[in-house]
C-alpha cells in the first residue's frame, strides 16, 4: 500500500482504498470476521458484513483489482493474478516484486 501511496501520481487510473480501515487502526486482522469470508453472503450483521457491502460496488466496477492482504506471516510480496494481459504486466513492471504467482483457471 505505501508503495502506491507514494507512487500514485504514475498511474492515472488507480484508486486506493484501505478496506479495513478500524482493523488497521487496532493492529488486527479482522474485527469480528474475516473479511474476505462475508463477501456474497449479505451478512450485515458483523463489521466486516457492512465493509464488504460498501466496497463491492467499489470492485466490481473495476476493471482490475489489486487486493493487498496484510499478514503475521513470514512470507515475500508476492502478487497473484488471474489474468496476465498487456495491463497487468505493466502495473507488475512498475512493482518491486521479486515474483508473481500466475494462478490459470
Amino acid at each position: 500500500m505505501k508503495y502506491f501511496e507514494n507512487n500514485l501520481a504514475r498511474y492515472s487510473d488507480i484508486k486506493l482504498l484501505l478496506a479495513n480501515e478500524e482493523a488497521v487502526r487496532q493492529n488486527k486482522r479482522f474485527i469480528e470476521k474475516d473479511l474476505n469470508r462475508v463477501f456474497g453472503t449479505n451478512d450485515m450483521s458483523t463489521h466486516e458484513g457492512k465493509l464488504s457491502a460498501q466496497i463491492l460496488p467499489e470492485i466490481t466496477s473495476a476493471t482490475y483489482v489489486l487486493d493487498i492482504h496484510t499478514t503475521t506471516s513470514d512470507i515475500r510480496l508476492t502478487p497473484i493474478i488471474g489474468n496476465l494481459n498487456p495491463y497487468v504486466t505493466t502495473i507488475l513492471r512498475f512493482c518491486p516484486f521479486p515474483e508473481v504467482a500466475y494462478l490459470q483457471p
